[in-house]
């Protein structure tokens, strides 16, 4: 199966991530299991900022799906997964 990376971008002092966090990223997490590797970034840390930087991320929650995709803000889970799924078709 193919592995895909996505890198997740929160602020801890967010609700917004937090909520994003747990009614998005965690479900999805459980649901794709060993096809997508997940990498959770704090954007305070220097390493995710530097990183959000190279992906030209000004806000959060995002996601960068596969290094090709990038999402900014709160998206329906709906929308995420229909995301991550044609990015994964895309690399078979």
């Amino acid at each position: 199966m193919v592995r895909m990376v996505i890198d997740y971008f929160f602020s801890p002092t967010s609700e917004e991530c937090k909520n994003f966090m747990k009614l998005v990223v965690n479900p999805l997490m459980r649901e794709l299991g060993d096809s997508v590797e997940w990498r959770v970034h704090n954007i305070y840390e220097p390493k995710a900022k530097r990183i959000a930087d190279q992906y030209e991320i000004r806000g959060v929650p995002a996601l960068v799906i596969g290094g090709k995709e990038v999402i900014v803000g709160f998206k329906p889970i709906s929308v995420v997964k229909e995301i991550i799924m044609r990015t994964l078709g895309q690399e078979k």
